[in-house]
C-alpha cells in the first residue's frame, strides 16, 4: 500500500516542477500519480482494508485536484 502513495506523491510533485516546462510530461506525471492511487484504492478493496478517508487522503485529494488545475 505505502509504494502506491509515496509514488503517488512523487509523480503529484514531479507534475508540478514540469509544469512550467512541458504540459505532455506534465500529463504523464499526473495519469501515474491516478494510476497509482487507484492501485491502492484496488489493492485495499480488494483486501477487504479499505477504510473512510482520513484528512490525509484529502490532503492529497486536494494536490491532485490542484495539480490538474493549475497549467
Amino acid at each position: 500500500m505505502k509504494p502506491h502513495l509515496e509514488n503517488a506523491l512523487d509523480y503529484l510533485l514531479l507534475a508540478k516542477q514540469e509544469s512550467q516546462d512541458s504540459s505532455f510530461e506534465r500529463s504523464q506525471m499526473l495519469n501515474k500519480a491516478i494510476e497509482n492511487i487507484s492501485q491502492l484504492l484496488t489493492e485495499l478493496e480488494e483486501e477487504g482494508q479499505w477504510t473512510p478517508p482520513t484528512p490525509y487522503d484529502f490532503s492529497i485529494a486536494d494536490l491532485l485536484i490542484e495539480a490538474c488545475q493549475n497549467p
